[in-house]
């Protein structure tokens, strides 16, 4: 994989999550927050784990210590979550102008952020369109990281190979963590990503 290169850029657009969060990203098996009411747990929560969602079919529990009504309901606050996403589209100047790829997994949040006004498309998928990926990443000299996107600097670092357990041999099997920003950048390439054996899409046109 290329050494991420982080140059000095301006016009930082905020992903949402407060910094006193980010341990929510690292590589942990159990996280704990605590905090009283308005510290914004349950919303940063929630928005972290739809993000999650969008990318990989997962199930998810979530437990409340009162839920007498819709209002107090977990599923309100995820849809309230889902609610805001094209205002943070927007943060991003002439968003509604270009051309969105998103993961095909989720076609009702995509029919969703088409009716608020977003020109925006399943990524196409295939067999081994993740192994496609990263040879086509990886056929880079140089990805630049924006200095802000502490998230994709992290899961550069930490996206790796299979080991086997006795030799410790790389294997050729790709570790399904530390993945949801890289997979956002295939889908951004979706069209320039060749299929093993398949056609650009240069050639396609």
């Amino acid at each position: 994989m290329a050494t991420p290169t982080i140059p000095n850029l301006e016009n930082e657009i905020s992903a949402g999550y407060p910094e006193k969060f980010e341990p929510l990203f690292w590589p942990r098996r159990y996280k704990v927050f605590y905090g009283g009411r308005g510290s914004g747990k349950s919303t940063t929560f929630a928005r972290l784990l739809l993000g999650r969602a969008y990318g990989t079919k997962m199930r998810i529990a979530c437990f409340r210590e009162l839920q007498t009504s819709i209002k107090d309901s977990v599923h309100l606050l995820l849809r309230d979550q889902i609610d805001k996403t094209p205002a943070l589209f927007d943060q991003i100047p002439t968003a509604r102008e270009w051309p969105i790829k998103a993961d095909c997994a989720r076609p009702e949040t995509i029919s969703y952020i088409r009716r608020q006004g977003f020109n925006i498309e399943g990524a196409e998928k295939w067999q081994g369109c993740v192994e496609d990926r990263i040879a086509h990443l990886k056929g880079y000299k140089h990805i630049h990281v924006h200095a802000r996107c502490k998230h994709l600097q992290q899961e550069l670092r930490l996206y790796s190979y299979k080991r086997d357990r006795v030799t410790n041999e790389v294997l050729p099997i790709v570790v399904d963590k530390h993945n949801h920003v890289i997979d956002a950048l295939g889908y951004a390439l979706d069209g320039y990503i060749q299929r093993r054996g398949g056609l650009g899409v240069w050639d396609r046109l």
